[in-house]
């Protein structure tokens, strides 16, 4: 004979005030909406925002695709290195030794917005070069603010995200 069960889930709920029974936690990483402004560069077509992403917008250029992204993140968003791995991991890149992304991430763009805040601008173009012009790559901002990070990732050819730096460079200054 087979039986079926269903099995109910809850998530445990403590009473108003209660402290955490599993110990201090950190703010929650979770997409929320920006209350931020940005300038889109020209010829940018803006697609729909979907997911995480609060805007996103499709560069073509002389037969070459590009995709910028934005997610605005609330709490605590990962440390830079984490990030740049994660985008490395994204290009099927292997992370170098402490040291190279060190070096590396010390050569990168720091900016600050037009409202002030601050922000580093990554691009991954020195790690796909040998792959050839239409190889995919990336270049990311991150952005801190108050109760937010911003992320702005613009990815393509790495050619094509070449032509495109000063655009982005002045889409992730733009910020207010």
């Amino acid at each position: 004979q087979v039986r079926h069960y269903r099995e109910i889930t809850r998530a445990p709920s403590l009473p108003p005030g209660h402290p955490s029974l599993m110990g201090a936690t950190p703010d929650p990483v979770v997409a929320a909406p920006s209350t931020h402004t940005w300038t889109v560069p020209e010829g940018w077509e803006e697609q729909p925002a979907s997911g995480m992403r609060a805007a996103a917008y499709r560069i073509s250029r002389d037969g070459r695709n590009a995709l910028c992204t934005v997610i605005a993140l609330g709490g605590e968003a990962s440390s830079l290195d984490a990030n740049v791995t994660r985008w490395m991991g994204q290009l099927n890149i292997n992370p170098p030794p402490v040291d190279v992304m060190d070096a590396f991430l010390g050569h990168q763009q720091r900016i600050t917005t037009s409202g002030g805040f601050d922000g580093v601008i990554i691009d991954l173009a020195p790690f796909v070069l040998d792959r050839g012009g239409d190889a995919d790559s990336i270049m990311a901002a991150m952005i801190e603010t108050p109760g937010q990070t911003l992320f702005l990732k613009l990815t393509g050819p790495h050619v094509l995200l070449a032509d495109l730096a000063p655009e982005f460079g002045g889409l992730c200054r733009s910020v207010k």
